[in-house]
């Protein structure tokens, strides 16, 4: 999971940790910054809902969540089966 990435483009779009905890149905902010911080998994379901609140389009979010990167977090964030992979990497090509 590119953290960077993600945390940019919820800036960019000008929200808060707070608004996406409170759109993604969390108790408080702390919940969403740990997503941010790497230190809770997120799975597909919980990706393509923060993917629709950042209105990312395949690529990005292919790129956010998905994208094989090494990246150093306390659980491991960038486990992705095969199957799953090929779903998004034909589609970057249209993008």
């Amino acid at each position: 999971m590119n953290l960077k990435l993600l945390k940019d483009e919820r800036v960019k779009r000008g929200f808060t940790q707070k608004y996406m905890a409170e759109q993604l149905g969390f108790k408080d902010r702390s919940s969403y910054c740990l997503i941010e911080k790497g230190k809770t998994s997120v799975d597909v379901e919980l990706a393509n809902k923060i993917a629709t609140i950042l209105d990312f389009n395949r690529k990005t979010t292919y790129l956010v969540f998905y994208a094989p990167k090494v990246q150093e977090t306390s659980t491991n964030l960038n486990s992705i089966s095969t199957e799953e992979r090929d779903k998004w990497e034909p589609n970057l090509q249209r993008q």
